[in-house]
Formats: structure tokens, sequence, C-alpha cells
């Protein structure tokens, strides 16, 4: 049976380490005291939580919560970090991908989430190299009746019955 009261020890350990923190004014490092903290905090509680009473489900929540933390605590001071939308498939990509790898089912949709991320980050780029096609595409919109020409021309009298 699983102990039931593990997470919320964690928990408490962890706030209790928080307001001692803020009580004596310990900082190790910019920005603790802030919400952001506090959600990295939950994540590490749930990881925690995860490994001592082997409960893959928890791992999606951890991710999840660290994930969202970090975006918000260190993501800002990062040039090459992306928005929140791109930020969010991939915490949660990464969380399905850790409970698939545990689990050994469901790695698919962790898979779907990054590609859809990926797409969305990069596709300013991808756009800029389409339009290198730009008049490739204008020339194909003017004359693609005559692709159903000459396709119907190589039905009737090219191709064997």
């Amino acid at each position: 049976m699983k102990k039931q009261w593990t997470l919320p020890a964690i928990l408490l350990v962890e706030i209790g380490l928080y307001f001692l923190c803020i009580q004596f004014k310990i900082k190790l490092f910019e920005d603790i005291f802030s919400w952001p903290t506090l959600l990295i905090l939950f994540g590490i509680a749930f990881y925690i939580h995860s490994a001592m009473e082997r409960e893959p489900h928890h791992l999606l929540p951890a991710t999840l919560f660290t994930g969202i933390g970090f975006h918000f605590l260190i993501g800002p001071t990062l040039s090459f970090w992306p928005g929140d939308l791109i930020a969010f498939l991939w915490i949660t990509s990464i969380g399905l991908f850790f409970q698939a790898i545990k689990t050994k089912t469901g790695i698919f949709p962790s898979l779907v989430l990054l590609f859809i991320g990926l797409f969305l980050y990069f596709l300013s780029s991808i756009m800029e190299f389409l339009r290198v096609f730009e008049h490739v595409v204008k020339v194909a919109e003017n004359y693609w009746p005559f692709l159903f020409i000459l396709l119907g021309v190589y039905l009737l009298f090219v191709r064997k019955r």
C-alpha cells in the first residue's frame, strides 16, 4: 500500500525551508522569494514523491510544476527561450515523455506535442525558407489547369490499356 502522507510531508518541509529563508533573509539566488520558486518546489516534491513511492503518474505534474516555474523564473533572461505556448507544449511533452519511460506506454502524445512545439518555434524560419519558392507557387497557381490537360491527354492517348 502506498503511503499517502509522503507528498504532504515533503511539501511541508519544502515550504518550511522556503519561509525559513524568508525569515532569516537567506537569498540563495536572485528572485528566490517569488511564486515561480514555489512552483519549482512543488515540482521537486512531486519528483521526490514519485521516486519514493514508485508512482510514475506523479511525473507529469512534477514536470509541469517544475518546468513552468523555471519558465517564469529564468525564461525572460534567456534570449533563445520560446514564448509561453511553445514552452508549455515542450514542458508537457517532457512530462509525458518521463511518464512514458516509466510506464512503457504513451510516448506518441509526447512526440506529437514536441513536434508541434518545434514547428511553432521554427515557424518564422520555415516561412522565410518557403518565400524562396514564392515565384514557383505563383507560376503553378497561374498554370495549374495545364496539369489537368496534360494528365487527360496522357490518359487518353499515351497510356496503354
